[in-house]
């Protein structure tokens, strides 16, 4: 049967993706609403939702996801191959599909996930000012990292140590709870095979909004596992921002009493810092590298050395994909978004000081 002949189902998909597309123009207008209904109301429901079905199979979801996706292209094409319409009829069938499928999926998006775009921002909620660092405040903050790093390599375990998913979940959850931010429900990492299908964009971790689970690609270097998963549960718990889902992954590793977490944290803290450093001051990063110890060097080592196998058209293609994905949803920085959690960070630190400060001050007697 032609596309044409059954167009109220695929006009109902449309009319759904449009609706949410209008309700989230509705959300932008009014974030509190967005925060309240969404972020603590429907979204900790869907969350629940997700972790007690599709969070409960032994496998990754993405696997059964893509198996139908394959069972229902070749449907539609044994469909289309005993379609007796007209040239022109298939065609106009076909235009109406490929709207319904773009609007379902935006649709779909939103109510799974998307909304969040619309909430309070994290760093608004904790009152976190965005103040840029010039070179001499990374070159204070790398000297700061590097110490740390020399600290925990020598407790940090050569091979990885089971149970990561627990670990960091428990982790972040303690640390989002301090926050105020909703933590229903336990988000699943997961890791996909063969992760180098991921790893071919340049994508250390993904947040499938489908199936509500936080995805790794098999074969990322082990001192990196911890704070991506850590970063990918934190968008699982709601958080859209980069720059605030790493903030969130690194207070939850490097706090976590886990050697291994807060090791993987501090590496991904001085990439961060390192990067923008290099720019305006590469000689004081060479400086400051020379304090890290041979093994700290050699993880790094290994890490760059392994992103290097995938540089090319196709990670560059990624990352503007992804750059023009993050500035449609009303995140103007796009991908330079993940390079403010430096700023956080230092932001968070001055804040912690000065309510430890006001609380001294108000246990002195008069």
């Amino acid at each position: 049967m032609s596309a044409l002949r059954q167009p109220r189902k695929r006009l109902g998909w449309i009319a759904f993706g449009l609706g949410m597309i209008a309700l989230r123009v509705v959300m932008d207008w009014a974030p509190g609403f967005a925060e309240d209904m969404y972020g603590r109301g429907v979204f900790p429901l869907i969350r629940l939702i997700q972790d007690y079905s599709l969070g409960l199979l032994p496998f990754p979801a993405v696997y059964l996801l893509l198996f139908l996706l394959v069972w229902w292209l070749r449907r539609r094409w044994l469909r289309r191959q005993r379609d007796i319409a007209s040239p022109l009829q298939r065609l106009g069938g076909a235009v109406i599909s490929a709207l319904a499928v773009v609007f379902a999926i935006i649709g779909l998006f939103l109510v799974l996930w998307g909304f969040n775009y619309a909430r309070i921002p994290l760093r608004h909620q904790l009152e976190l000012p965005l103040d840029p660092m010039d070179g001499p405040a990374l070159v204070a903050e790398l000297e700061r990292t590097a110490l740390e790093l020399n600290r925990l390599v020598r407790r940090a375990p050569v091979t990885p140590g089971g149970e990561l998913e627990n670990r960091v979940r428990s982790a972040l959850a303690g640390t989002l709870d301090a926050m105020d931010w909703p933590t229903v429900g336990r988000p699943r990492i997961r890791f996909f095979h063969p992760g180098s299908l991921i790893m071919a964009f340049g994508v250390s971790g993904i947040y499938n909004f489908f199936s509500g689970e936080a995805t790794l690609p098999a074969g990322l270097p082990r001192t990196s596992r911890a704070f991506t998963a850590a970063h990918e549960a934190a968008h699982a718990w709601g958080i859209t921002d980069e720059g605030e889902a790493n903030l969130a992954a690194f207070l939850a590793c490097s706090r976590s009493g886990d050697a291994e977490l807060a090791y993987s944290a501090h590496l991904a803290l001085w990439g961060y810092l390192a990067r923008p450093l290099s720019r305006i001051d590469s000689s004081g990063l060479e400086r400051v590298a020379t304090l890290l110890s041979p093994r700290v060097r050699n993880d790094m080592a290994i890490a760059r050395a392994h992103w290097r196998r995938y540089r090319g058209g196709l990670m560059r293609a990624a990352a503007k994909v992804n750059d023009a994905y993050l500035r449609s949803q009303g995140i103007a920085a796009g991908v330079v978004s993940y390079e403010s959690f430096p700023a956080l960070l230092r932001a968070w630190r001055r804040r912690e000081t000065e309510l430890r400060g006001g609380a001294g001050k108000a246990a002195r007697p008069e």
